[in-house]
């Protein structure tokens, strides 16, 4: 009989180290298998030292406390890179199993007619079963809820913590004190507080939890604006490159209007000196575009007559081999985007200069961006609190794609210049 019931409480641990676990992962995003296996296994150790520690006589409010410290132990362990988030989180979880049990235990006794509960008890099993089934599926609830939900932000999350800190221990005390009186009267006074702080604190926490989804809609909105600018711009550099080509072939037809009347006027004076100073012309107009690619040519003539428009300084060299890789599509958007940063860092300075190099180096495609800068050294381009996500979208674009030709991206910050400079595999 004393091994079966050291195989319950076993069982019990368990499940409650295991639904912590779980518990902490829905909020922190953790559902791999590979985390998977290590909640199990980690549950299985520790539900062991706490079934050790069950064998330990000390004070119940004791023993609870250092449950509660291996809960955190476990989580610090598992969530090594949101430690302190998963702390807050066990004591939200210290609320709901302590709410669960004691529904159940108030239940059996109010039924049974009884005072309390004894140990190795039959009815201390059956009590323990339905809290374990009750618990899980409190938290497949919570899961379920929480997963139609954003990631709820670390200020909102530290509200939540603390908010579940203090109904945990009031609740605690409110128990234990009502328990350790043996008074029917005390007995209902604690109940009655218990019921009122529970609901209090469902409620405080589903408002925080309204306010955090509020937080988060405007937050997406605000993303929705910037990625739509993104469009906008993305847009307005084809409608000039569309330009830049009536442009063009509006010069040639006068181009060959031109040279028609000289060769009927039998001027080769003066064909030779127009021929002469449009070659000059076109040499001054084409140097910049001359990668061997006719889409990223048409990036680089937008982005140029966008730095000259601004008044800075714009210099291109590229050459893209044949065989390429690399997607047209990643390719613009690299170079748009490493561009687009660069123009803007530079207008802020007086006499800004941006030059940009692409070029091949044994396997690899290399993208060197290089601007006029004014601002601080801290591995992001200084921006206003506005355009912070726009950056951040154009940042992570960038990552991504370099992320899926198994290349490298570097920001070097020098003492007047940023050096960005993106690595292709091309194979």
């Amino acid at each position: 009989m004393i091994a079966f019931y050291w195989v319950v409480e076993y069982l019990g641990s368990f499940i409650d180290t295991l639904m912590c676990c779980i518990f902490c992962g829905i909020f922190i995003g953790e559902k791999n298998d590979e985390y998977r296996k290590k909640i199990f296994l980690y549950s299985l150790i520790w539900a062991a030292i706490i079934t050790g520690l069950n064998t330990i006589k000390t004070v119940s409010f004791i023993l609870s406390f250092s449950f509660m410290i291996m809960y955190i132990i476990i989580q610090w362990v598992i969530y090594r890179q949101k430690q302190k988030f998963a702390i807050l989180l066990v004591f939200l979880y210290g609320v709901i199993i302590t709410a669960v049990e004691f529904v159940v235990v108030y239940v059996t006794l109010f039924l049974t007619n009884q005072s309390s509960i004894e140990d190795k008890s039959p009815t201390r099993y059956v009590c323990m079963v339905i809290s374990k089934v009750l618990l899980v599926l409190v938290i497949m609830i919570i899961d379920k809820i929480v997963s139609k939900r954003r990631i709820i932000s670390g200020k909102y999350a530290a509200i939540i913590g603390c908010v579940a800190f203090f109904i945990f221990a009031s609740n605690f005390s409110i128990i234990y004190l009502g328990l350790k009186q043996q008074d029917s009267n005390v007995a209902l006074i604690s109940t009655i507080f218990f019921v009122a702080d529970m609901i209090l604190g469902v409620l405080l926490l589903y408002f925080i939890l309204k306010l955090a989804d509020s937080y988060e809609k405007q937050k997406n909105i605000e993303l929705v604006e910037m990625q739509n600018r993104m469009l906008s711009k993305s847009l307005e550099d084809t409608e000039r490159a569309f330009d830049l080509w009536r442009e063009s072939i509006h010069n040639y037809k006068n181009n060959i209007i031109t040279l028609a009347q000289l060769v009927e006027e039998e001027s080769t004076a003066e064909i030779k000196k127009y021929l002469n100073n449009e070659i000059q012309q076109l040499g001054i107009k084409t140097h910049y575009a001359m990668t061997g690619n006719k889409v990223i040519d048409a990036v680089l003539a937008t982005k140029k007559n966008s730095a000259e428009h601004k008044e800075i300084n714009f210099y291109a060299n590229g050459n893209i081999p044949d065989k390429c890789v690399i997607d047209d599509i990643d390719f613009t958007n690299i170079i748009g985007n490493l561009l687009d940063n660069a123009i803007e860092a530079a207008e802020k300075v007086e006499n800004g200069n941006v030059s940009i190099v692409i070029k091949p180096q044994k396997k690899f495609i290399i993208i060197k961006v290089k601007n006029s800068y004014d601002g601080n050294k801290n591995n992001e381009l200084q921006t206003t609190k506005k355009d912070k996500e726009y950056h951040g979208i154009g940042l992570k674009s960038i990552k991504r794609i370099v992320e899926k030709y198994q290349g490298e991206f570097e920001l070097e910050f020098k003492e007047k210049e940023v050096e960005a400079t993106a690595l292709l595999l091309n194979v």
